[in-house]
């Protein structure tokens, strides 16, 4: 049998543990390093659909794509893809090229990219609930 000042020690730690345990999931749940849209990595990531007129449009790609910058290459783009991956092979894995419009956008939801860029040609392709899955859509 245990004597009263063993239950009490054990019954002290036992609080103590389950405050600390408390404690630490409070401070992970609203001190942690999760990303949020609002943290400095998310802030300019762009998404690209291409077209031949927002190829033009763009002066420097090279920079474009050094920042967290994707472009998705619709299928009837696939001549300005290969254009764009010549001008530099290095960032090659940014430029995704697809065979159908739904694969495009699929991509799109799953990027979940704070900007997606667009030709006003290809607006009539856009699903309606893309606006949920980027912060902001730039129509050029």
């Amino acid at each position: 049998m245990q004597s009263r000042h063993q239950k009490k020690i054990i019954t002290a730690t036992a609080i103590v543990c389950t405050l600390a345990t408390a404690v630490g999931f409070i401070y992970y749940k609203y001190c942690g390093s999760s990303p949020t849209p609002e943290s400095p990595g998310k802030q300019n990531s762009k998404c690209y659909v291409l077209s031949k007129s927002l190829y033009e449009s763009v002066k420097d790609w090279e920079t474009e794509l050094y920042n967290d910058t994707v472009v998705l290459v619709p299928p009837e783009c696939n001549g300005i893809a290969n254009q764009l991956k010549a001008i530099e092979p290095n960032f090659e894995h940014k430029v995704i090229q697809f065979k159908s419009w739904e694969a495009l956008w699929s991509t799109v939801r799953h990027m979940k990219k704070t900007e997606l860029i667009i030709s006003e040609q290809y607006l009539p392709h856009k699903p309606p609930d893309i606006e949920r899955f980027v912060k902001m859509t730039i129509i050029l």
